[in-house]
């Protein structure tokens, strides 16, 4: 018999049977029959019946060893399952504070093509979000600080405090990933799809990766980071349905 190959650090797979049981408040994630517990004790409740699905098919699919990192929607909902309410306050604070100085408001003076293309692909998001969530931004070029309008952050403010903790989860990862609020709040209306948000984020340095070529590790770092944000709106998506719906 041949031996699998050992794995430092993980915990071994203990469990034969995944799966999810649906309680008054949700869906708890049994295996075999045992309800899976977050990283702080408690009973993990999932909100949606397809985010419950998702996580019982990462548990299912672990061989031997247990390993998180491959199970983002697992690691993702114990972040939000386990979520206080101090880090929530830092995340709504977070939320307004990008959106004091977002990225999409800062632009090029040159080159004329960089300055071009940022406003081709940032100025119909910004208005698209302005328009739907009641905001003003004023963009400036360079990089000397611009102000934005006092509403707008008190606006941004009120947004941010009725996020659930699933939504909150999503946008700490993106606006680590993005730098924008603005492109974190399109996503969020379903005003655009995560793969344009994430291009819209790197227009700057696909512009010099254009001019001077690209890099291996910057390439590989910037791939970990696509995935990240990608687990982070496809999290969004099976998660947020019982805050809507509340």
């Amino acid at each position: 018999m041949s031996q699998q190959p050992s794995a430092p650090g993980l915990p071994k797979r203990f469990y034969t049977s995944v799966t999810s049981k649906e309680s008054g408040s949700g869906w708890k994630i049994c295996l075999d029959g045992k309800a899976l517990k977050s990283r702080k004790g408690g009973v993990l409740v999932v909100p949606t019946v397809v985010l419950a699905d998702a996580i019982v098919a990462e548990w299912d699919a672990q061989d031997a060893h247990i390993d998180l990192s491959q199970m983002p929607m697992t690691r993702l909902h114990m972040s939000a399952h386990d979520l206080s309410e101090g880090d929530a306050a830092s995340i709504r604070e977070e939320i307004a504070r990008y959106a004091a100085s977002d990225l999409l408001c800062y632009r090029a003076e040159a080159p004329v093509e960089l300055v071009r293309r940022q406003a081709k692909i940032w100025d119909p998001i910004i208005q698209s979000v302005e328009q739907t969530l009641g905001l003003k931004f004023v963009s400036a070029a360079g990089i000397v600080f611009q102000d934005q309008p006092n509403e707008s952050i008190k606006r941004v403010n009120q947004i941010a405090e009725p996020l659930g903790a699933g939504e909150l989860i999503f946008f700490r990862v993106s606006l680590g990933v993005t730098g924008s609020a603005i492109l974190s709040l399109a996503i969020w209306t379903g005003l655009i799809d995560p793969e344009a948000a994430f291009s819209a984020s790197r227009i700057d340095e696909e512009f010099q990766i254009e001019k001077w070529g690209r890099d291996a590790e910057a390439e590989q770092a910037t791939a970990r980071r696509k995935q990240e944000f990608t687990d982070a709106t496809t999290y969004l998506t099976l998660a947020r349905a019982s805050h809507q719906e509340s």
